[in-house]
C-alpha cells in the first residue's frame, strides 16, 4: 500500500507526505488490526513503525515500536512556519532522532523505552499523556550529559555578561516560552542528569523536578556535585497574568569559587570556599524588566579567600616605608591578599543591591565594607574600611598600630571597576616625632615622594600624604 499526500492547492503540486505499508492483517471477529512495514515520510522526516491494535465497543488501542530517523529539527520547524529564535549556537537544533514503544488509546498515549537524540545529547526514559482534550503530561527522563548553553539567547558582549545562577537562567528561559500554550498545559515529571552545563557552569548528579499547571511553573533542582560543593534551587514563574511573577530561592554550600568563575569568565583573581543563599522576587516579560523589579535578600560567607593582584597590607606598608626611605619597592606581580573570612548580607530593591555589613578578617587587618551595586546600570558605589589588628611587639617587630583606617572607594561598573585609596591616618601619635624629624630633614623631597606615590599606588594619594606631612604652625 502506498499513498501520496499532496498540497491542496492548484498552484502548489508539492508532496506533503508519503505513506507506505508492507502488510495489513485484519480480524473482524477479534476486532484486531496488525500493520507491518509502515513508513511515513514528510519533508525531512521519516517515521517507521510496526503496529498492533484492536477495538472494543468504540474504544481502541494501538501499540508498537516507533522509529524516527535522524532529521534536521531546525528545517522542520521552518517548514511548519514555527520561527526558531536566535540561539548562542546557530547549529543548535540541527539533529534529532527518536525511538520508543507507543501505546495509544482513545484519550491517552504512553511512550516507554524512549531514546531521544538532540544534537549531542542522549535522553532516555518514559512519558505519558492523558486526556487529549486537556493534555496532562508526566515524564521520567535521564541523560548522561546535557549542555543547555547552545539553546540560550545570544550574548552581545561576553566580557560583560551577567552572572546568572542556574535557577535564574532556567527561569528566564521558561519565561520566553509561549504563554498561551503554557496556560493549557499540565506537566509533571523529573529529569536526572549525570552532568549538566548551563551558563558556562557545570554540575554533576543533577535532579530537576518540574511542575507546570495552567501557566504556573514550579521547578526544583539540585546538584550533589557543584565545584566541590553542592547546589539546591527552587523557582516559580506565574504566567497567569500579563506580567509574569518570578520567585527564586537558592543555596550553594562549600563551592570552590575560582574554578566556577574561571568557567564563567575564563579568568578570575578570586579563590576560596563560598556558601551563599538567596531569596528573590521579580516580575516582567524579559530579563531587563525582571532585573529592574528584583527584590529580596542574600547572605554569603567566603572562607580561605585569596584576592590575587592586590595586597592591602603591602599598600599600607609601602606608604609607611616612605617615612624612612623615599624609594618605593619594585612591582610584585604575585601580590595577593589572604582573608580567612569574608562575610555579609545584602538586600535587593528594584535591582539595587545594598550591603552594609561586609566583614573581612586577614592576619593583620580587619576589613569592613558597605555600599551598593545597581543591577540595572551595573554601576558600583562601595566603600571598604581597613584597620590594623593590634599585635604585641616582638624582638624583631614593633607593636602593630591600631585604629589606622584605610578607606578604599570602589566605583565604575561591573566590567570596569575603579579603585581610589584614601589614607586617613597612616601613622599613630607614637610616630609624630618621626614625622616631624622627617619633614625637617626632607622638606624638599616631599613633592618628589608624593609623585612616586601617585605613580605607584594611585592618583590622589600623593596629595593626601603631602597634607599629612605638613608641619603644624607653632
Amino acid at each position: 500500500l502506498k499513498t501520496i499526500i499532496k498540497a491542496n492547492n492548484n498552484e502548489d503540486k508539492s508532496i506533503l507526505a508519503a505513506l507506505t505499508i508492507n502488510n495489513v492483517a485484519m480480524d473482524g471477529t477479534k476486532q484486531s488490526l496488525n500493520v507491518s512495514g509502515l513508513k511515513l515520510t514528510s519533508q525531512d522526516m521519516s517515521l517507521s513503525a510496526e503496529i498492533a491494535g484492536n477495538t472494543n465497543n468504540s474504544k481502541f488501542s494501538f501499540q508498537g515500536p516507533i522509529t524516527i530517523a535522524p532529521f534536521n529539527l531546525r528545517n522542520v520547524l521552518n517548514q511548519l512556519d514555527i520561527k526558531v529564535p536566535a540561539l548562542q549556537d546557530e547549529k543548535a537544533l540541527s539533529k534529532a532522532a527518536a525511538t520508543f514503544n507507543l501505546l495509544v488509546t482513545n484519550d491517552a498515549a504512553d511512550l516507554q523505552n524512549i531514546s531521544l537524540t538532540l544534537d549531542g545529547t542522549q535522553i532516555k526514559g518514559s512519558t505519558t499523556i492523558t486526556d487529549f482534550s486537556k493534555p496532562a503530561i508526566t515524564f521520567n527522563l535521564a541523560s548522561d550529559n546535557m549542555d543547555l548553553d547552545p539553546y540560550l539567547a545570544p550574548i552581545a558582549d561576553k566580557k560583560s555578561k551577567p552572572i546568572n545562577s542556574p535557577a535564574i537562567t532556567l527561569a528566564l528561559g521558561t519565561s520566553t516560552l509561549p504563554v498561551e500554550l503554557l496556560k493549557k498545559l499540565i506537566i509533571n515529571g523529573q529529569l536526572s542528569l549525570e552532568r549538566l552545563k548551563v551558563n558556562a557552569m557545570t554540575m554533576q548528579d543533577v535532579q530537576l523536578n518540574l511542575d507546570i499547571k495552567e501557566g504556573l511553573i514550579n521547578a526544583q533542582q539540585s546538584a550533589k556535585g557543584f565545584y566541590a560543593g553542592s547546589y539546591n534551587g527552587v523557582f516559580s514563574v506565574d504566567m497567569r497574568n500579563n506580567n509574569p511573577i518570578l520567585s527564586i530561592n537558592e543555596k550553594i554550600v562549600h563551592v570552590q569559587i575560582e574554578p566556577l568563575l574561571n568557567d564563567f569568565n575564563g579568568a578570575t583573581k578570586l579563590s576560596g570556599l563560598l556558601d551563599l543563599s538567596t531569596q528573590l522576587e521579580g516580575q516582567g516579560n524579559n530579563a531587563k524588566e525582571l532585573k529592574s523589579s528584583l527584590k529580596g535578600n542574600l547572605s554569603f560567607l567566603l572562607t580561605d579567600c585569596v584576592i590575587k593582584g592586590f595586597n592591602l597590607q603591602k599598600i599600607i606598608d609601602d606608604a609607611k616605608t616612605l617615612i624612612k626611605e623615599p624609594t618605593l619597592p619594585a612591582d610584585n606581580k604575585n601580590d595577593q591578599m589572604l582573608f580567612s573570612k569574608l562575610s555579609g548580607t545584602a538586600t535587593i530593591n528594584n535591582g539595587l543591591v545594598q550591603n552594609n555589613d561586609l566583614i573581612g578578617i586577614a592576619s593583620k587587618i580587619h576589613l569592613n565594607g558597605k555600599g551598593t551595586a545597581d543591577l540595572n546600570s551595573e554601576k558600583l558605589d562601595y566603600n571598604l574600611n581597613a584597620r590594623y589588628i593590634k599585635t604585641k611587639a616582638t624582638t624583631t617587630e614593633p607593636e602593630q598600630l591600631i585604629d589606622t583606617p584605610i578607606n578604599i572607594n570602589i566605583a565604575g561598573t561591573f566590567a570596569k571597576p575603579t579603585y581610589t585609596v584614601d589614607l586617613a591616618a597612616i601613622l599613630s601619635d607614637k610616630n609624630k616625632a618621626k614625622i616631624d624629624q622627617f619633614i625637617d630633614n626632607n622638606h624638599n623631597k616631599i613633592d618628589e615622594i608624593a609623585h612616586k606615590i601617585d605613580k605607584k599606588i594611585g592618583p590622589g594619594l600623593g596629595n593626601l600624604l603631602k597634607g599629612l606631612f605638613k608641619k603644624p604652625k607653632e
